[in-house]
């Protein structure tokens, strides 16, 4: 009975979570870190023994501790908590699902392949029918004002994008299941096997109303790849010479290279970018989390602004320096050499067949940041992987015990933290300053390092609260206390440009031309292509000459 409980729910948050968006709801990241760590715990001291750890698990494992030692040099270590809780709740999926009988793991397929599906038909409602409506709705009853610019912008594509905001990470989540569905329709026979052509199908459809052409090219790869491992050796050789002609031509061509060119020429920037990142901190890297925090320091003068690198294995390098990437690398490259062996079962073949997309994708796109693609694909993972006859390895599994007693007090704190910032911002709308000042007290008080989620700390919003008091009642005390929040919210993120700019802009604002231009200089060094930053230096230059301060 008590098993049956445990697996209901381990069953239930894995189909539950690509339902509902880890990047739009941040707080439910760490619900389910809450969620399979208690999981995991209660595995791991079943039958009062520690669990063995296989040789991915292990690896794992030493890239989960090397990320928890750079929360003391990371440069913001709220987004490096972040990324680690989503790291640790992929160590605990493949843990749990890894451990399960093979009768469970079949049930663990079928129900997250109805996640898939239901993604899926949420994807085309929304294509053909829900992004017109919502549009209707939203600027007939709503304040475009005061609404987000991403949103505002996801809400004009005309891709799909289901729930997980961007097209391409949805195209992300879909290629993994398209192989899966596929090759898994041969392990059946009639109308389960017609019932998983057709999931193939109506998910491959759906990938094509994403319009993503790195999704599209990962899934081709994926599938090209399995292919060539079925050919004889004779073949293989014909087949290898065959593609590379076949490169050589489409690179050759100048229709391609113009797509290539729009289509991965802004993510050629981000690459760039990355690789001054790397050269600064080439062991430690920033901090994992950290890729979009520095990002503006080193970015291409002229190109847009990211959060991510659009390449796992750059980003990762970015974050965590050669130690972690190594370990990282090491561990993917692990488990497609363990996959590769076990290929001649249909089902691990369609676990392959996702894999290898995700890892031609993750040359693209940033796929192992978003909850709702990467949990998935680690269920897969543990489902292709059984537990090792081996020796109990507890000092790995003590190391396991010690992140989730850590972590869970601090989670709680974290998920109420959210709770009060919530509040705060309806009592901002409705123009209660003091009682939303009130609030982020206790938001900050839950967890010191607290940001919404667009990233910005809570500190540096109660400096904007005491700025509009003060313009309010005419209290120049309150401008000290803003300039206080905002230093807190500078000691915890030194590379948020903005936040050095508002300073700037208080001191100018008081008389003091010589600290504002102090603090518009450090703005342009965390952004020093920004044009409104260079005119501001200007303007308080010209004051300085003038005789001001």
């Amino acid at each position: 009975m008590v098993h049956n409980l445990y697996l209901i729910i381990l069953f239930f948050i894995l189909w539950l979570r690509p339902l509902i968006s880890g990047v739009v709801y941040p707080s439910t990241n760490f619900l389910y870190l809450i969620f399979f760590s208690l999981l995991g715990v209660v595995i791991l001291y079943e039958k009062w023994r520690l669990k063995r750890l296989g040789r991915e698990e292990r690896l794992w494992l030493l890239l989960l501790l090397w990320c928890f030692a750079s929360l003391i040099w990371s440069v913001n270590r709220h987004s490096t908590l972040s990324v680690f809780s989503l790291f640790l709740t992929n160590f605990y999926v493949i843990y749990l699902v890894k451990r399960l009988k093979k009768k469970e793991k079949e049930i663990l397929i079928w129900t997250i392949l109805t996640a898939s599906v239901i993604v899926s038909i949420n994807g085309i409602y929304q294509y053909f029918w829900g992004l017109e409506k919502t549009r209707e709705y939203v600027y007939t009853f709503m304040d475009v004002s005061k609404l987000s610019p991403d949103f505002l912008t996801r809400l004009q594509t005309q891709r799909a994008f289901s729930t997980f905001v961007y097209p391409n990470a949805f195209a992300g989540y879909l290629i993994i299941f398209i192989p899966l569905s596929l090759f898994y329709s041969f392990k059946w026979r009639k109308r389960w096997k017609a019932l998983l052509l057709f999931i193939a199908t109506l998910l491959l459809f759906t990938l094509f109303l994403t319009k993503s052409k790195g999704g599209i090219i990962a899934l081709v790869l994926s599938l090209s790849t399995l292919g060539f491992l079925k050919l004889p050796r004779r073949r293989k050789a014909w087949a290898l010479g065959g593609i590379i002609v076949l490169v050589i031509v489409l690179v050759s061509s100048p229709t391609v290279r113009k797509l290539a060119q729009q289509s991965f020429g802004v993510r050629v920037s981000y690459w760039k970018a990355g690789i001054r990142m790397i050269r600064e901190k080439p062991l430690t890297g920033f901090g994992l989390g950290t890729y979009g925090r520095v990002f503006t320091r080193f970015k291409v003068p002229g190109r847009e602004e990211t959060r991510m690198a659009h390449n796992n294995y750059l980003q990762i390098l970015t974050e965590t320096g050669f130690v972690g990437s190594f370990l990282f690398y090491l561990f993917l490259l692990s488990f497609l050499l363990k996959l590769l062996q076990k290929r001649n079962d249909p089902l691990i073949e369609g676990i392959l067949g996702g894999y290898l997309a995700f890892l031609f994708h993750s040359w693209v796109d940033f796929d192992l940041y978003v909850p709702g693609i990467v949990i998935p694909l680690f269920a897969l993972l543990g489902v292709g992987d059984e537990e090792e006859k081996m020796a109990n390895f507890k000092l790995a599994s003590l190391c396991l015990v010690f992140l989730f007693l850590f972590l869970l007090p601090l989670n709680l704190r974290i998920v109420n933290s959210y709770n009060f910032a919530d509040q705060a911002k309806i009592k901002i709308e409705k123009g209660e300053i003091k009682e939303a000042m009130d609030l982020l007290d206790k938001s900050l008080k839950f967890y010191p390092w607290g940001e919404d989620v667009t990233g910005v700390s809570y500190h540096f919003h109660k400096g904007e609260l005491y700025l509009t008091l003060a313009k309010k009642e005419k209290n120049q005390k309150l401008i000290k206390k803003a300039i206080e929040e905002i230093r807190k919210a500078i000691q915890l993120d030194p590379y948020r440009f903005f936040y050095w700019e508002k300073l700037a802009m208080i001191y100018f604002s008081m008389g003091d031309v010589k600290k504002a231009l102090e603090f518009i200089d450090k703005a342009l060094y965390c952004y020093p292509s920004h044009p409104r930053l260079q005119g501001e230096k200007k303007k308080i230059e010209n004051s300085l000459k003038g005789g001001g301060g």
